[in-house]
């Protein structure tokens, strides 16, 4: 997700929260981890640009039934590219894209990233570190759903 840090935002937490809000309509809950160290580079204007990713949890999970919950938890994890007809209880997630920002988005589970395809959509990734970064996520998000079920 693009982004950056506003001058309100008193730490970087607060610029997740902001930018995951205004780009998808989702309410961050709690901002989990941060991925690796960031990528940098030069944006096509010629500024330099540092792109951190995170792992959040969303407000909007809590609103599914306990089994869609634990489907999701366990999973799924959105990624920013294409769309997907596939019935999953994501769906009942109410995304709305920044349409200034993002066309359009997928779920995807972990072999459908390995893949880099779901039934509907090719997977078209920015570059092997975007990849590398959503599969991360997913171990992250394991230990995660893990550590939860043994409380």
């Amino acid at each position: 997700m693009q982004g950056g840090v506003d001058p309100e935002d008193e730490i970087i937490r607060d610029a997740v929260a902001r930018e995951v809000k205004e780009e998808t309509g989702l309410t961050v809950s709690w901002v989990i981890q941060q991925i690796g160290n960031g990528v940098s580079f030069f944006a096509s204007r010629g500024v330099k640009v540092l792109k951190l990713t995170f792992v959040v949890e969303i407000h909007e999970i809590e609103t599914l039934s306990d089994e869609a919950k634990v489907l999701t938890e366990s999973s799924l994890i959105k990624a920013r590219i294409g769309s997907d007809s596939s019935k999953n209880p994501t769906e009942a997630i109410p995304v709305v894209l920044s349409a200034s920002e993002h066309q359009n988005f997928v779920w995807a589970t972990r072999d459908q990233v390995v893949a880099g395809a779901t039934d509907a959509v090719t997977l078209d990734f920015a570059s092997p570190d975007q990849k590398a970064v959503m599969l991360e996520a997913f171990d992250i998000q394991e230990h995660i759903v893990a550590a939860k079920a043994s409380i």
